[in-house]
């Protein structure tokens, strides 16, 4: 094994930089209501998609057929954007209209 003599290894003149380091920006993802979305289907994908228990799914669903509209979850701008797509190929494989989107916290 060969010996190598540390004093030899050049290294870059560089200073010294902090980097500052900020946590990644989150969104929510909201569900609205509509008229033609099944209850069932709003509260099958809480319980696939968001890994809401039932009750829990079946708050939010209540929530939104009151409402209008309700938040169902805070991501990270990759994972709220994948879930919401996964929504929309679900509610559409299924023939509903359904619509969720994701929204920046500001």
């Amino acid at each position: 094994m060969p010996n190598y003599d540390n004093s030899s290894v050049l290294t870059p003149n560089r200073k010294k930089e902090s980097i500052k380091l900020e946590p990644p920006s989150l969104y929510t993802v909201k569900f609205w209501n509509d008229d033609q979305t099944t209850y069932d289907f709003v509260a099958w994908v809480l319980v696939e998609v968001f890994q809401k228990n039932f009750d829990e799914a079946y708050e939010i669903a209540d929530k939104i057929h009151l409402t209008g509209f309700a938040t169902v979850g805070v991501f990270s701008a990759d994972v709220a954007q994948t879930k919401v797509k996964r929504v929309h190929q679900e509610a559409q494989s299924e023939g509903f209209p359904f619509k969720c989107q994701k929204e920046p916290i500001i």
